[in-house]
């Protein structure tokens, strides 16, 4: 048995339709689109059937390039730092692994022949997405980090000027070593939420 289905797929040859390899997937699309033309009174027309199933593939490899952006963003969210030359490397990487998933995934229709230009709708799609996604992310992080120094701060800060005000500072430097350890306990605690990132 095992001879005979080596046998038979060593010798079996890819199936090909407007020279693009014809998928299990691909194909179950076309058998359906040709039985509801026929359902329908019609007779299969096999571009008009190629067309959707070309239009349905293309569809399917979108999401899962829009799935790339968010599983990849999903992995950076915790270790960003958030200033704008890692932003810019983060959504290069993101952006060549998204196209690079739906460049495998997707197949060329009569009626696109650039399909794998950048300008087609589907990579706009895909770029609008993640310049969408780095847009909430910047915002986020940035409040996040607000909010961080806020409450850091607040307490700290708030210790020295009572005790600025109440004139309980007898000299300069005892004013300026609470200053210096305020400055000091700020940047452990910056380096501990940005994973010792020095």
């Amino acid at each position: 048995m095992k001879a005979c289905r080596k046998k038979l797929l060593s010798q079996v040859k890819v199936k090909k339709i407007n020279d693009v390899a014809v998928t299990g997937s691909s194909m179950t699309d076309l058998c359906k689109k040709c039985i509801d033309m026929v359902n329908k009174g019609g007779v299969p027309n096999m571009q008009n059937a190629w067309d959707y199933v070309c239009t349905q593939q293309n569809s399917r490899a979108l999401d899962l390039a829009l799935e790339e952006i968010d599983s990849h963003l999903l992995e950076y969210k915790e270790s960003l730092i958030g200033d704008d030359h890692e932003f810019k490397s983060i959504k290069h990487r993101v952006q060549r692994a998204s196209i690079n998933v739906f460049k495998n995934k997707s197949i060329f229709d009569t009626t696109n022949n650039n399909l794998h230009n950048q300008n087609n709708p589907f990579f706009q799609q895909i770029n609008q997405k993640l310049k969408n996604c780095l847009s909430d992310m910047k915002t986020n992080k940035k409040q996040e980090l607000d909010e961080f120094l806020e409450t850091l701060s607040k307490d700290k800060l708030q210790s020295i000027y009572d005790r600025l005000y109440a004139y309980e500072y007898q000299t300069r430097e005892s004013f300026e070593q609470d200053v210096q350890e305020f400055t000091d306990s700020m940047s452990h605690s910056l380096l501990d939420v940005f994973g010792g990132v020095t």
